[in-house]
């Protein structure tokens, strides 16, 4: 569903990314605007059905704020055509 996203970019463009007014969300806004636990977000990582996260340090890592929105917004659009029966 959303590998596209996934797709190991390098360091550098990760940084080129933050530079133009990305924003990296911490785990707690993550969950805040998923509703998920981190178990589940982890389990969705790694099935390759959410964003993965940005390394930020040794211990600490982020998401791309406009990837998880794109997520959402995938999740709501897909509830919406099984609600209609679109393909």
């Amino acid at each position: 569903m959303y590998a596209e996203t996934n797709d190991n970019r390098s360091h550098e463009q990760t940084c080129a990314d933050a530079s133009n007014g990305v924003r990296i969300l911490r785990f707690p806004d993550v969950i805040n605007k998923t509703g998920l636990s981190k178990s589940a977000i982890y389990e969705r990582i790694r099935r390759r059905e959410f964003p993965d996260h940005v390394p930020l340090g040794p211990r600490a890592v982020g998401f791309v704020e406009h990837e998880v929105e794109g997520w959402i917004d995938q999740l709501i659009r897909r509830s919406r055509q099984h609600l209609t029966g679109e393909a």
